[in-house]
């Protein structure tokens, strides 16, 4: 279980990280779970558009 989360860096985004963060909190560390709260969140918005969805996914799982 994700028992806490903080997401920062330089991304380019105009959306925080906030609401990402509260969403992933008390959900299960895996990759189904993470992936879901992803494609139902908007990780443009939150991450610009460096990243895709895919790398974040790979990066809260590493």
């Amino acid at each position: 279980m994700i028992k806490t989360i903080k997401i920062y860096g330089d991304f380019l985004g105009f959306k925080g990280t906030k609401i990402l963060e509260s969403q992933l909190v008390n959900q299960p560390y895996n990759y189904q779970t993470i992936n879901q709260l992803l494609n139902e969140s908007e990780v443009k918005a939150v991450f610009g558009s460096n990243f895709t969805k895919d790398e974040i996914v790979r990066i809260l799982i590493k």
